[in-house]
C-alpha cells in the first residue's frame, strides 16, 4: 500500500498528476490532496493511501540523546513543507534532525509569500544546518 509523509496520521487522499495532457504519468506534481497548489498540470488519477505522522514519526524513533547517528532529512514534498516544517518547529522533532535538504515550492503554493518562506527559512536556520538546493 502506498503511504505518504503527513502532520498527522490516517488515511488521506493523494493527487498523482502527469506532466502534460496525454504526457505519460511521471509523478511530477503529485501531492496530498489537500494541498492547493497552483499548477498546470493534469491529473492522472486520486486514490487514498495512509499518511505517517512524520513529525511523532522522528520523535518515537530517534531519541534525544543519540551521541552517534547523524540524521540527514532531505525533503521535496510539493508544497506540504510548509505545514511539516512550521509543525517541526513547534512540536520539537526538527530537534532530532542534524542536517535538513529542502525544496521550497513557493511558486506553487497562493498561500505562501517571499516574506512567509523567508521567515520560515530563518526559523529554520536557527534549528539546523539547512541546505535549500542540490
Amino acid at each position: 500500500m502506498p503511504f505518504a509523509a503527513h502532520v498527522r496520521a490516517g488515511p488521506v487522499a493523494f493527487q498523482r498528476e502527469a506532466e502534460a495532457e496525454g504526457a505519460r504519468e511521471d509523478g511530477q506534481g503529485s501531492h496530498l490532496a489537500e494541498v492547493e497548489l497552483d499548477l498546470d498540470t493534469h491529473g492522472a488519477g486520486r486514490e487514498e493511501v495512509w499518511a505517517v505522522d512524520f513529525p511523532a514519526f522522528l520523535l518515537a524513533m530517534i531519541p534525544a540523546e543519540r551521541p552517534s547517528s547523524f540524521v540527514v532529512l532531505k525533503m521535496d514534498i510539493e508544497g506540504a513543507e510548509y505545514a511539516m516544517l512550521r509543525r517541526m518547529l513547534t512540536d520539537g522533532s526538527l530537534s532530532r534532525v542534524d542536517v535538513l535538504h529542502v525544496e521550497f515550492h513557493q511558486r506553487l503554493m497562493p498561500s505562501e509569500s517571499d516574506e512567509t518562506t523567508e521567515h520560515l527559512r530563518e526559523a529554520l536556520r536557527t534549528a539546523v544546518k539547512l541546505v535549500e538546493h542540490w
